[in-house]
């Protein structure tokens, strides 16, 4: 109770010698290292949010901030209203609620179907497609430009008592984030991918299509694809303006040419078969020889006249001599030959994507030039012209056309964009940190100002003999009587030194 008492002396009497502006800055500091410490101390007391949920539509979040409101959790919404923020230590909490919403894509089994040790087949089979389907989805949602993707597949039944088996298919509906683009090409990446991540699937039986309806596959190729057609004329252009502006930019300056190139793109694929067949140059293809021989006899002449054969009189055994017969041979050869002409078979394929005509404008601005004499020097638009043909590829037979506009003009500066500063949303939690650290660095600091502002000013005073205990209790009567009523202990030394008290108040400073 005494040192409470003797503090509360010592800081009232501190109080009493401070001038009004000490006393001012000292509470103003005082103040303000209160507050900074409460407000550090509440900022960091917050709970820290996690995204729950993202990508909502209006009418599934509000069916997520429901199911919270039903948990009594705390939750935040993002600006856009489309995701749901928790505190971390109710992320659990708050998937649990949510769970019948929004069921998670790594979803082990849906509620319905059972993927027990006595599951139906067919069931499994139909869980283990949307696990597929699921997998699929989130691999195409990596994909620059798209959001959400939703994967639906058609697998026929098998069976060994079908002869004639369907094929797999596939529909994809995607979910693009706006303002940026999606080629064809891109399109065509996703089929890629489903075509390969399922088995016997063919890319001609992937359709893909966004939530706006337009159909972005198609499966007769360029020569099929408006969208592609499009998008490889805008890019052969800008190639080819691109190129003849940097030939220029190396020549002129940065920024002194503007080129544009139009192209008539012919998007028809024709197929050529020829076949020429070269008479002089036969070939044998078969060869058959028959060879046939027979042996028959037939009978000798007589001499004198007749012959000797069977007759009337040989019948009749009445003719007489030798009876002879002589043996003749035949031989029969028939030659087949099958011959075939050289001949050459050409198939000659030409793809889509010939230039038919190049329309080439260009506007050149040569800077201006001091000196009369650097003119000689400048170049003139017959060499502009020929280096715009030469970096285009200008064709004379096809008709190809230029126009070439050069003025002479301050170069124009190329204006530098300035680099966009990246999300801070990385840096939270050490910026956080970091504001601990320096407010409590503050308040030290303050705290040490204020302490040794307060701290009493050591006085030496010289060595005198020791007073005696009634001298002692007299000088504390006097002390304490003057700390009571300063304005009669200062009449009094007035009157003791012969000096007139000012009739002001005068204020003592502390060392």
């Amino acid at each position: 109770m005494e040192l409470l008492t003797s503090l509360r002396t010592y800081w009232t009497d501190r109080w009493r010698e401070w001038s009004v502006a000490e006393r001012t800055a000292i509470s103003s500091a005082l103040v303000l290292s209160l507050a900074v410490t409460l407000g550090v101390a509440w900022w960091a007391a917050q709970p820290e949010y996690v995204t729950l949920a993202n990508q909502l539509s209006p009418s599934d979040a509000a069916e997520v901030v429901s199911a919270l409101d039903a948990e009594g959790l705390a939750y935040k919404l993002n600006f856009a209203g489309s995701a749901v923020l928790v505190p971390r230590a109710s992320l659990n909490s708050a998937r649990l609620a949510i769970r019948e919403l929004l069921p998670s894509v790594d979803g082990a089994a849906d509620n319905e179907l059972d993927s027990g040790l006595w599951a139906d087949p067919a069931v499994t089979q139909v869980r283990l497609q949307r696990e597929q389907e699921q997998r699929l989805a989130r691999s195409i949602q990596r994909v620059h430009g798209v959001r959400s993707a939703t994967v639906h597949l058609t697998r026929p039944d098998a069976s060994p008592f079908i002869r004639d088996r369907g094929v797999p298919k596939a529909s994809i509906v995607l979910e693009l984030q706006p303002g940026l683009a999606f080629s064809s090409s891109d399109a065509q990446a996703i089929i890629s991918l489903v075509a390969h991540g399922v088995e016997g699937l063919n890319p001609e039986h992937v359709s893909v299509m966004d939530t706006d309806g337009r159909h972005l596959s198609s499966g007769g190729g360029l020569q099929a694809d408006i969208a592609g057609r499009i998008e490889f004329r805008q890019n052969l252009e800008a190639q080819l303006a691109a190129k003849a502006e940097t030939m220029l930019a190396k020549w002129i300056g940065a920024g002194t040419a503007v080129v544009r190139v139009t192209a008539d793109v012919d998007f028809t694929e024709t197929v050529r078969r020829e076949t020429t067949f070269d008479p002089s140059g036969k070939v044998k293809l078969s060869e058959q020889i028959e060879t046939t021989t027979a042996t028959t006899t037939s009978p000798t002449a007589i001499p004198g006249g007749g012959t000797r054969g069977a007759g009337t009189a040989a019948n009749l055994g009445s003719v007489s001599g030798d009876s002879t017969r002589a043996a003749v041979t035949s031989k029969t050869e028939i030659n087949n030959t099958q011959y075939d002409n050289a001949r050459v078979e050409d198939t000659v394929t030409e793809a889509p994507g010939t230039i038919r005509r190049l329309t080439v404008a260009a506007i050149v601005q040569i800077p201006a030039s001091e000196n009369d004499a650097d003119e000689v020097s400048l170049p003139d638009k017959s060499a502009v012209e020929a280096i715009i043909k030469q970096a285009v590829g200008f064709d004379s037979t096809r008709d190809d056309g230029i126009e070439v506009v050069v003025t002479t003009a301050p170069a124009v500066t190329p204006s530098l964009d300035l680099p966009v500063a990246g999300q801070w949303e990385q840096y939270e939690r050490l910026l956080r940190a970091a504001s601990l650290g320096l407010a409590a660095l503050v308040a030290a600091t303050c705290g040490y100002l204020v302490l040794r502002r307060l701290s009493p000013v050591v006085v030496p005073v010289p060595s005198e003999e020791g007073l005696s205990v009634d001298a002692a209790e007299r000088l504390a009567e006097l002390s304490r009587r003057a700390r009571q009523d300063p304005d009669a202990a200062a009449r009094v030394l007035a009157a003791w030194l012969d000096l007139t008290p000012n009739t002001g108040t005068q204020t003592r400073k502390a060392a």
